[in-house]
């Protein structure tokens, strides 16, 4: 978790994790003050793929 938080962690590298992350942690990262949009929005996409793989909506959370 702190690597994807760290803005100096390269995106390849967060991209590589996500896929280990827990759903739970996955939630809770677009939330983190500080977060890039761009690394925001690769997680979204990823919460939606599992999503999909799931077969069950992703559920939607405000994002604070």
């Amino acid at each position: 978790m702190a690597l994807v938080r760290n803005p100096h962690t390269p995106v390849a590298y967060v991209l590589a994790f996500l896929p280990n992350i827990t759903l739970r942690d996955l939630q809770d990262i677009p939330r983190l003050e500080g977060l890039a949009p761009h690394l925001k929005n690769y997680i979204l996409q990823e919460l939606e793929r599992r999503a999909d793989a799931t077969g069950k909506p992703a559920r939607k959370r405000r994002l604070c």
